[in-house]
């Protein structure tokens, strides 16, 4: 796991697994063809979005592409994450044929301004239910 800021909760801000899985939707900024092709994705939420919902391992949401329900998925992992240690592999686990294209998509995602690559933000590898 990357070194965080001290803006960055550690470990993850999940809470514990003890508590109930919650269910969330996620509208995932992609094309449907490259969401349906892959079994397992990953997904960004911004730090007060993952405090706020506190996902964890085991949590179960909703996938959709714009009102349409498009299948259930489970959390895998979820960790912190800065914009300058993404790599190709998490390009290609969200859909995208490079890093700087999946940089170029998270900045904009998250309206990140000033030193982007030391923005913070969760990954959330998920695997279709």
């Amino acid at each position: 796991m990357p070194a965080l800021d001290a803006d960055l909760p550690g470990g993850h801000p999940a809470g514990t697994p003890e508590k109930p899985a919650r269910e969330y939707v996620y509208r995932p900024p992609i094309e449907e063809e490259k969401l349906r092709e892959q079994r397992v994705y990953y997904a960004y939420r911004s730090k007060e979005e993952a405090e706020k919902e506190m996902w964890f391992p085991g949590n179960i949401f909703h996938v959709y592409l714009g009102e349409e329900e498009l299948a259930e998925a489970q959390v895998v992992l979820v960790e912190a994450q800065k914009v300058e240690d993404l790599t190709v592999y998490d390009a290609l686990l969200t859909g995208f044929q490079s890093q700087e294209e999946l940089r170029d998509a998270v900045v904009s995602w998250f309206g990140f301004q000033g030193n982007v690559e030391k923005q913070g933000f969760y990954k959330v590898l998920f695997r279709w239910l």
